[in-house]
């Protein structure tokens, strides 16, 4: 499927999603992308910031990936993924007193 990400296969609705980088993870990303994309996708590319926005289903695999990303990478939209990925990481950081 064209808004998947990984393996799992889901009949939930594509969203958009708009992240935002900064220049070195932005680098990365564009040579080893997490998810297919093209110039259409992408909002700001300079120095500062790459902000790219593309429908995709939102499901634990891009979750964990994103989260995997840590502060080189803002989720900009949609609310409920910030919100999600605001109470993994919260989850987290209360292992660590």
């Amino acid at each position: 499927m064209k808004h998947s990400f990984g393996l799992y296969i889901s009949e939930t609705p594509p969203e958009t999603v708009v992240l935002s980088m900064n220049h070195a993870r932005a680098q990365y990303f564009k040579a080893q992308p997490l998810f297919d994309y093209d110039e259409q996708h992408v909002l700001i590319d300079n120095e500062q910031e790459f902000r790219l926005q593309k429908k995709l289903i939102i499901n634990y695999e891009l979750m964990m990936e994103l989260a995997k990303l840590g502060a080189s990478v803002k989720v900009l939209a949609p609310k409920s993924l910030q919100t999600q990925l605001k109470q993994y990481l919260a989850a987290a950081m209360s292992q660590y007193p």
